[in-house]
């Protein structure tokens, strides 16, 4: 059995993927992007996510050249992010930054505003550790305490 090193804080703390309202082949065709792009953190402030979030909006505004605005909406496991993202316009100017808890909220509970044929998928982020191995850990441990 493959097990997973020790990843990095922010990388346990969730699996994200960033997902978009669905684009439409004219709307790439165009320069985009044209206008500022908002990215809707399905989470609040401060946590994981919102950082990670932020980092990917810097280097998007970096590579775009178009400022990329963070907007958390944290609540009902991103029910709350996920709807404002699902009912906004499909033009690639409206972005989720969530966990996978969008694509598992419509399975448990099917009184969620949106469907998942609303978002198409842009990118996978990070991925959660779920497995450490103890001995590297140990070793980690070690090294951590000698360190300073």
């Amino acid at each position: 059995m493959v097990r997973v090193a020790l990843a990095s804080m922010l990388a346990k703390a969730s699996a994200v993927a960033l997902t978009a309202t669905a684009l439409t082949l004219p709307a790439l065709a165009q320069n985009y992007p044209q206008k500022t792009i908002r990215m809707i953190v399905a989470a609040a402030p401060g946590g994981a996510n919102d950082i990670l979030g932020r980092m990917y909006a810097q280097r998007m505004t970096e590579a775009l050249g178009q400022t990329v605005v963070v907007d958390n909406r944290g609540g009902g496991g991103g029910v709350v992010g996920a709807e404002i993202v699902a009912h906004a316009a499909p033009d690639g100017y409206t972005l989720l930054y969530c966990t996978n808890s969008v694509v598992v909220n419509p399975s448990l509970n099917p009184k969620v505003n949106y469907s998942l044929k609303q978002f198409a998928p842009i990118s996978h982020t990070d991925v959660a550790v779920n497995e450490v191995d103890r001995r590297f850990f140990g070793r980690l441990h070690i090294r951590l305490l000698h360190a300073g």
